[in-house]
């Protein structure tokens, strides 16, 4: 790549951590409502209000700062997988909407999966470092395994394995389910919270990692 190239791509990564972390912030400082839900997934804190707007606007500008590295041009297979990508991320952001339907949940779900998926070919392609391939695997094997572990306590105790579209709704699930079933449940999302973070900010912090400026 050129060094205008590399440069691009560090713009990029500003704004994808930015994307994801600032979001958060603005949802704890209550900017979208004022009971707030902890732990909460990126999902969760991206749904709705301020925080939904500002990822939207820092994912989009940091996906143009990505799209100026590739030769959409040169390559169909390239031009075809990034509109993919981008198609794959406005489902997911489309469906993820406070008090929807199961069935929004799942596409929403399946979409999100399928954006992290989407990363590892993404990994090749620009010649990850092994550190940040090892956190990416790893972090996303345990926030599959956290999602199944959460979902187990719901079914276990009865409960639909439908997230809560509200601290309010979080608080009440968490007051009907015996302590111990409480506990694992927030734990789990505790787990599913931070590694899900993790997923992303391994990817993003490695963009550059196999990168040589000519």
């Amino acid at each position: 790549l050129s060094t205008e190239n590399v440069a691009n791509l560090r713009c990029a990564k500003a704004c994808f951590l930015c994307s994801q972390y600032l979001p958060m912030l603005l949802y704890y400082m209550r900017s979208s409502e004022q009971q707030l839900k902890f732990p909460a997934s990126l999902s969760y804190t991206t749904s709705r209000g301020l925080p939904r707007f500002v990822c939207l606007a820092c994912w989009l500008v940091g996906w143009f700062f990505f799209l100026s590295i590739l030769d959409l041009n040169a390559d169909l297979a390239i031009l075809i997988f990034a509109a993919q990508m981008l198609v794959t991320a406005g489902i997911s952001a489309w469906s993820n909407k406070p008090n929807q339907t199961r069935k929004h949940d799942l596409i929403h779900m399946a979409a999100a999966g399928l954006y992290i998926l989407d990363h590892i070919l993404l990994m090749e392609v620009l010649a990850m470092g092994p550190t940040y391939k090892t956190g990416f695997y790893t972090c996303f094997l345990i926030t599959a395994a956290s999602l199944y572990w959460g979902t187990s306590v719901k079914r276990n105790a009865g409960m639909p394995a439908k997230h809560a579209s509200s601290a309010v709704e979080w608080q009440m699930l968490l007051s009907k389910l015996p302590a111990d079933q409480s506990c694992q449940l927030w734990w789990s999302e505790l787990s599913f919270m931070i590694a899900e973070n993790l997923i992303f900010t391994s990817f993003v912090l490695g963009l550059t990692s196999g990168l040589v400026s000519v």
